[in-house]
């Protein structure tokens, strides 16, 4: 189902990187993007994050000369930032998660996305605070694509990780209540089974050798 593989985080739908050029765009600028958003593509998966991430800055770096429309540059800027996540380098993570928001909203794309991510950037780096706040605002638009119903189990481990934020800034009430609900949905669906692939944040701080 197309929500349920938009909320594991992966390249899917958006991406089948065929992206939209302008015609005005430059040709070698195109095709340099495209080589380089292949490669950062095939070692993301592989997860060879260094190499990702380098592959992803110069996809980016080639960003304003290739083209490409908003949609395209949000996928640009929301892989580029888990690979910045996954290798530590928290902030531009965040900065390029938020880019990918804002050109996603630009263009009327699935904001939850980036909202997702930067929540669990934030959760994985013990920044409980401000996991919860951007778990707030993805369930909010989650809930307008009717997530619940569509990717039942995905949803509820979002729902697990948002109450882990908030039993560690004190809010145990609504952190119950959030396991409580997905507890029900599991119930509900009990012939289904994750298979969310969650974005292993802070786990690459070193290169291999």
């Amino acid at each position: 189902m197309k929500l349920e593989r938009i909320m594991i985080t992966k390249i899917i739908h958006t991406i089948i990187f065929g992206m939209v050029l302008s015609g005005c765009a430059n040709p070698v600028a195109q095709h340099n993007a495209s080589r380089y958003q292949d490669a950062a593509l095939s070692n993301s998966q592989a997860g060879n994050w260094h190499v990702a991430r380098r592959q992803w800055a110069k996809v980016i770096g080639n960003s304003a000369a290739s083209g490409a429309d908003k949609q395209t540059l949000s996928v640009w800027w929301y892989e580029y930032g888990r690979a910045l996540g996954v290798t530590c380098f928290f902030e531009k993570a965040e900065d390029a998660l938020l880019k990918a928001y804002a050109f996603d909203k630009e263009a009327s794309g699935e904001i939850y996305l980036s909202l997702t991510e930067l929540a669990r950037l934030n959760l994985d780096q013990k920044k409980y605070t401000a996991s919860a706040k951007y778990f707030e605002r993805s369930f909010a638009e989650l809930d307008k694509v009717n997530a619940e119903q569509k990717a039942p189990i995905a949803y509820t481990d979002l729902l697990n990780e948002y109450a882990e934020a908030l039993f560690n800034i004190g809010n145990n009430e609504k952190a119950k209540k959030l396991q409580g609900r997905a507890s029900k949905i599991k119930i509900q669906n009990k012939a289904r089974h994750s298979i969310t692939d969650r974005t292993p944040y802070g786990k690459e701080c070193s290169e291999p050798i």
